[in-house]
């Protein structure tokens, strides 16, 4: 049966069309991450889950404070991660598990105000369900303490946090020593690494200025926890160190941490009078794109794999804002990028279909060089040594005479190679370049039967269509010494189908719309070779050749031989 590739490309084509043509391109499926919470009662105490696109948060009645902040959204190549020191938490069921006597982030020290207070707590959701608040309120001594969290439902992994003290006492309050509201006393997990940092006056620094206004504090490793304050000289940092009962496989074990947090000024509450300060939390991974987001790119260093993939990130979140979809962004980068290539392109197949035309005289060539083994079969009177001799000649001087041929008909042997190479690391950067921006992407619509463009196809269907294409793809290209590359034209798009099946669905439309355009380009190309072809004569093989050699070197190889026989 007769491979007929336009026409298994138009099926191709048809057979995509036909499945996306009931879904509708107006029709974007995607799915809808709404802000959900529910309120638990573990041993006793009161905690409230809330839920969303990215995180999963607990608050604690005990203190009003964040005590699990739980990265569930973990795009290809990360795995799901608790944010908050001295929290456990199961990625099948959630549960949480607390270590005793930790500082978690929030906790208020205030007058009379204890860690251990029980507040009172309500939610409060929004009516476009782009956000949901939180609200614990405690009264002690005439002191009226409300904590408000604000969970967004954006890409930015971050709480806003706003203190609120209000004095319902007739007469009036001072309290010398300020608050203290703590930051905790590291992120993710135990993690030794995480650094202690500060931000003052718009410089990082990693020791405390005694004289400067506070911008921000954290800690910042992989993953960073980071409190976001005003440009103030009413609150300093402080540092306190904290003795921990860890639970270990080796038992109880005493950790030392230092809890980090910001302490106010000397506070002064007239009868009636209300403070409010403002604060903004930021938990999750060090990725420049989404520090950028909440302007904290400048508390952790970029290296230089991440220089390469900000302007591509950036770009693709461009092309987004222009279109309103990834898969449109990603359709749009391919079309550049195989404009951009095109030229790389229609080289590399013009010097692949004079390779092939090459093919027969090349094979002749090859016969008047035998090599070693051939030598051997037809000199076995000579010595081993005058064979690899012959044969190392016979090598050296077809490489010359091949060079020979390629130069005078105008063909580059690495010149197939060139757009392959090229296009290798283009799909490494956007590849990691969706990766890194995995958080955007998960939260912006679908496209076609595909939900989330960040994640794998649930169906397969991209990367079916893509391992199609690229069989077609194969079978179109004019490869010299086909007939031995017939296992390679299958074997190849199907392993890699089956090894990067779970890559992100955004990834495979690239690829695959690559892979389609290449197609259409090289239908271009092969109606321009034919018609080249066609325009002029054939060369003559015999002549060519003779004349690129000097002396057969079988008879020159024979007349040594006979020599020895002789001899």
């Amino acid at each position: 049966m007769r491979w007929l590739p336009l026409k298994t490309f138009a099926c191709l084509l048809c057979f995509s069309l036909l499945y996306i043509d009931p879904v509708g391109l107006s029709q974007v499926a995607s799915t809808s991450y709404k802000i959900e919470s529910q309120t638990l009662d573990e041993q006793g105490v009161t905690h409230i889950q809330v839920k969303n696109a990215l995180i999963n948060y607990d608050f604690s009645t005990v203190g009003g404070t964040l005590q699990s902040a739980y990265l569930y959204f973990a795009p290809w190549g990360s795995s799901r991660e608790e944010m908050i020191p001295g929290t456990t938490t199961d990625q099948k069921s959630l549960k949480r598990t607390y270590t005793p006597g930790q500082v978690y982030p929030f906790q208020l020290s205030l007058g009379l105000l204890k860690p251990t207070d029980v507040y009172q707590s309500r939610i409060i959701p929004s009516a476009d369900g782009s956000q949901l608040q939180v609200e614990f309120t405690h009264e002690a001594d005439g002191l009226k303490v409300t904590k408000l969290y604000t969970i967004h439902n954006d890409a930015t992994g971050t709480i806003d946090f706003a203190l609120t003290l209000q004095n319902l006492s007739p007469s009036g309050k001072k309290f010398d020593d300020g608050y203290k509201l703590a930051l905790g006393t590291g992120v993710h997990k135990m993690d030794e690494k995480a650094e202690a940092r500060f931000f003052f006056d718009g410089q990082r620094t990693s020791a405390i200025v005694q004289n400067g206004k506070l911008e921000g504090l954290g800690f910042v490793s992989g993953f960073a926890l980071w409190l976001i304050t005003q440009p103030t000289d009413s609150l300093k940092p402080y540092q306190e160190p904290l003795q921990l009962n860890v639970s270990t496989q080796q038992g109880i074990l005493q950790v030392s941490k230092t809890a980090l947090g910001v302490q106010s000024a000397p506070i002064t509450l007239a009868p009636s009078q209300t403070m409010i300060h403002n604060f903004r939390l930021y938990t999750g991974r060090v990725k420049y794109t989404l520090l950028e987001l909440v302007k904290l790119q400048h508390i952790a260093d970029m290296s230089w794999w991440d220089q390469l993939l900000v302007p591509v990130a950036n770009f693709l979140n461009w092309l987004f804002g222009f279109t309103g979809n990834y898969a449109w962004a990603i359709l749009l980068f391919t079309l550049l990028t195989r404009i951009l290539l095109f030229p790389l392109t229609r080289a590399q197949y013009h010097s692949m279909a004079k390779m092939t035309q090459l093919q027969p005289r090349l094979q002749k060539l090859q016969q008047r060089y035998p090599n070693l083994n051939q030598l051997k079969a037809s000199y076995p009177k000579m010595s081993e040594l005058e064979l690899k001799q012959r044969a190392m000649e016979n090598r050296q001087e077809m490489t010359q005479k091949m060079m020979e041929m390629y130069k005078k008909e105008g063909v580059n042997p690495l010149g197939g190679c060139l757009p392959m190479v090229i296009q290798f690391p283009i799909l490494i950067v956007l590849w990691q370049a969706i990766t890194y921006t995995a958080e955007q992407i998960h939260l912006t619509p679908g496209f076609l039967w595909l939900p989330d463009l960040s994640l794998a196809d649930p169906l397969y269907i991209i990367v079916l269509l893509t391992v199609a294409a690229m069989i077609v793809q194969t079978k179109m290209t004019p490869t010299p010494g086909a007939q031995q590359n017939q296992l390679l034209t299958w074997v190849m798009p199907i392993m890699m189908g089956v090894m990067l099946k779970d890559f992100a669905s955004g990834l495979w439309i690239y690829y695959f719309s690559s892979t389609v355009a290449q197609v259409g380009q090289q239908m271009f190309i092969s109606w321009e070779l034919k018609r080249e072809a066609a325009r002029k004569p054939a060369p003559a093989l015999a002549e060519d050749d003779d004349a690129l050699t000097n002396k057969p070197v079988a008879q020159e190889a024979q007349v040594s031989d006979g020599n020895r026989s002789q001899n």
